[in-house]
């Protein structure tokens, strides 16, 4: 009688590497027996291709590989050209090589929906404004106000992509009161209409991303932060800033709903100032003339 071969731990090691059967019809398969001697598998259905290729191509690709933690040069070689199979008929009037702007094609895509979406509300409360529910209304408007702030992240993420150089300021940098980082539009208009009206200057940004190109052209002597942002987090935001040594002085007060414990262990550790909890009181916003008329005496 014949006995039975049981299987080992090496051997469901290498079935779970390979997917193969270390055991076939009561015998070792010589597929196991050649991966414990470390010799390399190849499948019986699939064929070997070779290419041909200059010496630096293949050092591209390769460093390519390894920066970017592909495995091997032909699992690169594979998604590269599965991914050109998928969309070159994007493109089937064209030739020579595919153009790969997705983030042009994306943007697109999705303002195209937006502005449907964004038609249809618009629509939907001027024509049913005295009929509907007030808060319903109310509602509707709200979504209006993510849309547009939606259509703002999309801007900013996926068409303003060029990379800019790091600017360093100077004195003659233009040099404005404060910045507000919301992205609730209502809250972000409602705060610059009503710190214009003080006499302040005021800059809005409704994205982290915005923000940090507001601050590269000019600098600030408050921030508003509010820390839960589409794109950046307010706490990140900080970080960028603080990194320059020429923000240094910049004030940054998060504003945001979050609990206080939570914010008030990230303001030490960050760096940022202070802390105004929403729902807030025009009256929080008194420490703007302290702060500005600190500055002013120091300047002298």
């Amino acid at each position: 009688m014949v006995q039975k071969i049981l299987k080992t731990k090496e051997m469901k090691n290498y079935e779970l590497e390979t997917g193969k059967q270390a055991i076939w019809n009561d015998d070792v398969t010589k597929g196991f027996v050649k991966w414990q001697k470390g010799e390399r598998l190849y499948d019986i259905d699939k064929e070997r291709v070779a290419l041909y290729i200059p010496k630096d191509t293949k050092e591209k690709w390769v460093s390519f590989a390894d920066n970017n933690d592909y495995s091997t040069l032909s699992k690169l070689i594979r998604e590269a050209l599965e991914f050109y199979i998928q969309y070159k008929p994007l493109q089937p009037n064209k030739k020579g090589p595919i153009s790969f702007d997705l983030n042009t094609n994306l943007s697109h895509d999705l303002k195209e929906r937006l502005t449907t979406i964004m038609a249809y509300l618009q629509l939907l409360i001027e024509e049913k404004k005295y009929s509907l529910d007030y808060d319903v209304i109310t509602i509707l408007k709200k979504i209006f106000t993510q849309c547009l702030s939606f259509e703002e992240f999309i801007t900013y993420n996926f068409e303003n992509l060029n990379p800019e150089k790091e600017k360093t300021l100077n004195k003659d940098d233009v040099k404005f009161d404060i910045l507000i980082i919301e992205d609730n539009f209502e809250t972000n208009d409602f705060l610059s209409g009503y710190f214009k009206s003080l006499g302040y200057s005021c800059k809005e940004a409704k994205s982290g991303r915005r923000a940090l190109e507001i601050i590269k052209e000019s600098k600030p002597s408050i921030i508003f932060l509010d820390v839960l942002l589409p794109d950046i987090s307010g706490y990140d935001i900080v970080k960028s800033i603080r990194s320059n040594i020429d923000y240094k002085d910049v004030q940054i007060i998060f504003l945001t709903a979050l609990p206080n414990s939570e914010v008030m262990k990230q303001i030490d550790e960050l760096g940022a100032n202070g802390l105004i909890s929403k729902p807030f009181s025009l009256k929080d916003f008194e420490i703007i003339d302290k702060i500005l008329k600190k500055e002013q005496k120091a300047m002298i």
